[in-house]
């Protein structure tokens, strides 16, 4: 599992967004972001989390905090 790496290379790809002399490659970002997305999964998965019931209780929580 590379998720450190993949969030770099989201980070960078952010950076090079706003930077002018560096490339930014948006295909690659959305790649990045698939990938650590399938990561964080995986991970859920090695964890035996109930996530859809774990995404429900922060989604719950941050809806709470915003009213």
């Amino acid at each position: 599992m590379h998720l450190i790496e993949e969030m770099g290379e989201i980070s960078r790809q952010l950076v090079n967004k706003n930077l002018v002399m560096r490339k930014y490659d948006e295909d690659n970002l959305k790649g990045k972001i698939a990938q650590a997305i399938l990561d964080l999964f995986v991970l859920s998965e090695l964890l035996n989390m109930d996530l859809s019931k774990e995404l429900k209780e922060k989604i719950d929580e941050i809806v709470k905090r915003a009213i």
